[in-house]
């Protein structure tokens, strides 16, 4: 038994070597590849980066007119707005009525929105529906 595992041992150690040169040979067969580079021609790789580089100049001056026609354009606004003053507000009533409107609009959701939904699961009975009405999700509570 003993010379049976040491036959073992020994038929190991060589299935690894063996395995271990022909990993190494075919590594040493591909690294010939390596010492002989392919040239690449450096017009080609100019002239994508010339290619590239105006593209980014217009680019750049597109943006930059926009720029300056937007700011334009802003500056006349604000000037509008200075120059028609209180006259272009609206009346305070009116602010205050869309106020009041708003307000009594967002208690009449709260009226109608229930405290929480019970979606606790049931044994024999249909599943409950979980859903918030829409403009109650701050308001109601989801039980499980």
């Amino acid at each position: 038994m003993d010379k049976e595992r040491q036959k073992k041992i020994f038929l190991m150690r060589v299935g690894v070597m063996v395995v271990a040169a022909l990993v190494l040979i075919f590594w040493i067969f591909n690294l010939k590849n390596i010492w002989h580079p392919t040239a690449v021609s450096s017009n080609e790789e100019d002239l994508t980066w010339l290619e590239f580089r105006e593209e980014l100049e217009k680019t750049t001056e597109e943006i930059e007119s926009k720029l300056g026609a937007f700011k334009d354009g802003a500056d006349e606004v604000d000037n509008t707005i200075v120059e028609s003053g209180e006259d272009s507000l609206p009346d305070n009533d009116l602010i205050i009525d869309i106020i009041e409107k708003t307000k009594e609009n967002s208690i009449d959701k709260v009226k109608d929105c229930p405290e929480y939904i019970n979606c606790m699961p049931t044994i024999g009975e249909e599943s409950r529906p979980c859903v918030i009405p829409p403009g109650c999700e701050d308001i109601t509570i989801i039980a499980y």
